[in-house]
């Protein structure tokens, strides 16, 4: 397991691609503001990783293609981040439907 919790660490500092048999990871309370081009997908083995307490923007369907990677990932923490907020507002969920309306046609 590699504990990382609470060091300020953001995706600058992240080269994981090479902790291949990596089980257990905590990067929690850290400043990662995204999980693109940091190496998760590279982690085979994974299965529990907690992100909650850090700045993740990325959109749902990029983290999506990310974990997508992680096939025996049993247990993921993410809360706490700004891309789990949901804007309600009625323009911005009136966009988000018709897009999703739209690309389900397809």
């Amino acid at each position: 397991m590699i504990y990382s919790h609470n060091l300020n660490l953001s995706e600058l500092h992240l080269h994981l691609a090479k902790f291949t048999n990596v089980e257990a990871l905590n990067l929690s309370g850290n400043q990662i503001g995204t999980v693109v081009g940091i190496g998760l997908e590279s982690l085979k083995k994974l299965r529990c990783l907690d992100l909650h307490q850090n700045c993740i923007k990325d959109a749902f369907d990029t983290i999506g293609k990310i974990f997508d990677h992680l096939r025996g990932l049993e247990i993921l923490a993410v809360r706490e981040n700004p891309f789990m907020e949901i804007d309600l507002s009625q323009e911005n969920v009136t966009r988000r439907s018709t897009t999703l309306l739209e690309s389900k046609k397809d």
